[in-house]
C-alpha cells in the first residue's frame, strides 16, 4: 500500500524552476534583484514511462519561493533561493513544510554589447517538504552546473523596443535520485520604454539515468511558461504568468499559473 501511494505520488511530478531570473548576464557590482514568487500547481493526468497520458488522482500543490541574486564583482554574481510549500492528495492529505535552500554563482566569461556567454554553478539542500513534493527526489542533496548565453537587440530604429533571448545547459547531479540533464531556453520582448516584458519560457530536463526511484523509473518533463511584466516604478515590477507541462514520462501533467513581484536594488 505504502509503495503504491509512492508511485502515485512519483507520476503526478512536476518540476518547478524559478519562473524567470537574470539568465546568462550577471548584475552589476553592489547592485541585484530579488523575485518573490507566488505559484499553485494542480495535476489530475501522469504520461507513462512510453510517454502515453493517463489519469490520476488529483495534486494540489502552493508554494511560495524568494529569488535573491547580487553582484559580488563585475563578473561574479552570487545568489539564493528559499521556497516552502503546502500539497494536498486524497491519499496523503495536506502536508507542509519548507522545500529548497539552494545558493548558486555565476561568472561571465565573455560579453560584447548585445551578448553574453557566463557559467554557474548551484548546490541545494532540500528541506522536509522533499518527502512529499514533487518531483521525486530520493536526495536532500544536490548540485548542478551550467553554461549560459544570452543576447538581444532592438526592433529597427525602435530604441524603445527591445527583444532578448537565453538559453542554459545544464548537469543536475541528483545522487541517490540520478542525473539529470537540464535544457532551458527563454526569450521576449521589451517595450513601452521598458515598462512591459512579455516573455515565453521553456524548460527540458531528461534524465541521463534510472536509479531506483518509489515508480521505478527516472522521469522526462517539458514545460512552456509564458508571463507578463509590468513594471510599476523603475524599482518594482508584477509578473503574472502560467506554466503548463506539456509533455514529460514517468511524469505528471500540470498546470501552475504564479504571480511575481520583482524588486530591483
Amino acid at each position: 500500500m505504502i509503495r503504491a501511494i509512492l508511485f502515485i505520488i512519483t507520476i503526478l511530478s512536476s518540476i518547478f524552476p524559478v519562473f524567470a531570473y537574470a539568465g546568462a548576464w550577471v548584475q552589476e557590482k553592489g547592485h541585484g534583484l530579488d523575485i518573490l514568487t507566488f505559484r499553485r500547481y494542480i495535476s489530475t493526468q501522469y504520461w507513462t514511462g512510453s510517454g502515453s497520458l493517463q489519469g490520476s488522482p488529483a495534486y494540489a500543490k502552493y508554494e511560495i519561493g524568494n529569488y535573491l541574486e547580487y553582484g559580488l564583482t563585475q563578473k561574479l554574481t552570487g545568489g539564493l533561493y528559499l521556497s516552502a510549500l503546502q500539497s494536498h492528495t486524497s491519499a496523503m492529505g495536506t502536508q507542509r513544510g519548507y522545500n529548497d535552500t539552494k545558493i548558486f554563482g555565476r561568472y561571465l566569461l565573455w560579453k560584447n554589447t548585445w551578448s553574453v556567454f557566463s557559467v554557474q554553478a548551484f548546490a541545494d539542500k532540500l528541506g522536509n517538504a522533499v518527502q512529499f513534493n514533487i518531483p521525486p527526489q530520493n536526495s536532500h542533496f544536490n548540485t548542478g552546473e551550467a553554461l549560459l548565453f544570452g543576447t538581444s537587440g532592438t526592433f529597427g530604429k525602435k530604441t524603445d523596443q527591445y527583444w532578448f533571448f537565453d538559453m542554459t545547459f545544464g548537469l543536475i547531479q541528483r545522487y541517490s535520485a540520478g542525473n539529470q540533464l537540464q535544457f532551458d531556453m527563454d526569450g521576449g520582448w521589451k517595450f513601452r520604454n521598458n515598462k512591459i516584458w512579455l516573455l515565453l519560457q521553456n524548460y527540458n530536463i531528461v534524465s541521463l539515468d534510472h536509479p531506483s526511484y518509489p515508480g521505478g523509473a527516472g522521469y522526462n518533463l517539458v514545460t512552456i511558461a509564458p508571463s507578463l511584466i509590468y513594471w510599476i516604478h523603475p524599482v518594482v515590477g508584477v509578473q503574472m504568468g502560467i506554466a503548463q507541462d506539456i509533455y514529460g514520462q514517468n511524469v505528471g501533467k500540470g498546470a501552475s499559473p504564479f504571480i511575481a513581484g520583482w524588486f530591483r536594488f
